[in-house]
């Protein structure tokens, strides 16, 4: 997976922690919500989920694109490295 659909991973998995935080996953609809999200992530929705749970579909999962989500240019980790063990070993 490229950097970009992690962060669409991320995003579904904190709308999942927020039901949770919030206690929705206590009613049926939340309960419904959840399940939908898991399909969305990595492996989806195990058989056996799935067999509780026929009518759920996966929940749509954002398209993330845009240049703002690139990694940095890796030399600037590299220059990172070398600057701060020396540092911090340094009595």
């Amino acid at each position: 997976k490229n950097v970009t659909q992690k962060l669409a991973d991320y995003n579904l998995f904190k709308l999942a922690y927020n039901i949770i935080i919030n206690k929705e996953h206590l009613t049926p609809e939340g309960l419904l919500k959840l399940v939908a999200i898991k399909g969305s992530l990595n492996t989806g929705i195990a058989t056996e989920l799935q067999s509780a749970f026929p009518e759920v579909t996966k929940a749509d999962k954002p398209l993330v694109t845009g240049s703002a989500h690139k990694l940095p240019d890796p030399n600037w980790l590299a220059g990172f490295a070398l600057f701060f063990p020396p540092s911090f070993f340094h009595k």
